[in-house]
């Protein structure tokens, strides 16, 4: 589906509950409870979750701070603007 379907089957804004699907592939609740059903441990394990990691090996990770702290500062000042604009930062 093209940006416009997608726009008038969410509600036309980039924050809809299909913004993320969009985006990235399968929601990460939808990815959990399909991977839930699938486990064996996840009945076994009350603190079963799913977790999105990034790994990198041999690399500078200065950069990669750095850019994650840009990318926090503008979430921050997207939100305070009230602006429908979605960041996702994530912890290094």
């Amino acid at each position: 589906a093209g940006w416009g379907e997608w726009r008038r089957g969410n509600g036309g804004g980039a924050s809809g509950p299909g913004a993320a699907g969009c985006v990235f592939g399968e929601a990460m609740a939808d990815r959990e409870a399909r991977l839930r059903a699938s486990s064996p441990l996840a009945s076994a394990l009350p603190c079963w979750q799913v977790h999105g990691l990034i790994v990198k090996a041999h690399d500078e990770l200065r950069q990669e701070a750095f850019a994650m702290q840009l990318v926090t500062a503008f979430d921050q000042i997207f939100s305070r603007a009230r602006l429908p604009l979605a960041l996702r930062p994530y912890r290094i």
